[in-house]
């Protein structure tokens, strides 16, 4: 028996601690980034108003990282990604909680596109299917709820076209 130990005790040892460690590195909880809230205004073709609030991404960081890791979204809140050019763009849903709508915004406010149910963990990529300035994410489903439709405008400070 001693003989076990003393040929085979360090590798027992680090088994041990490699175990250990995993279990430490599973029982840490990923929180979610938490950006300072805005207000957003969606104004429909009809003339219906309808204001959100969201967090503003604006670094490659904050955009990368998104709504990653949230498990829940107030209605009527979601996060609008500010990119540094209007450009084609696409999204993907990596440790993404929750189904989300994904609205491709272009430099002028208007809607371009509606990528709606986007399902959660799923790393497909989302196109924007035209040149956008900014992505609003809302909770899935919000946009057909609300009538939110290509062609509304969208409101906000980082697109210069709202002061709340």
């Amino acid at each position: 028996m001693l003989n076990f130990i003393k040929n085979y005790g360090l590798l027992i040892l680090m088994g041990v601690g490699f175990v250990v460690a995993v279990g430490l590195v599973m029982s840490i909880e990923v929180k979610p980034q938490l950006l300072t809230p805005t207000m957003l205004r969606v104004e429909k073709q009809d003339g219906t108003v309808l204001d959100f609030t969201v967090e503003v991404a604006r670094t490659q960081e904050e955009i990368y990282r998104g709504l990653m890791f949230r498990k829940e979204m107030p209605a009527r809140y979601g996060m609008i990604f500010i990119l540094p050019v209007e450009r084609e763009a696409e999204f993907w849903m990596k440790n993404t909680l929750i189904p989300l709508d994904m609205v491709f915004i272009g430099a002028d406010g208007q809607i371009k596109h509606i990528h709606p149910m986007a399902k959660p963990l799923d790393t497909t990529l989302v196109p924007s299917l035209a040149p956008v300035k900014a992505v609003l994410e809302l909770n899935g489903g919000e946009t057909q709820a609300l009538g939110i439709m290509p062609g509304d405008k969208v409101l906000h400070q980082d697109l210069g076209n709202f002061t709340p």
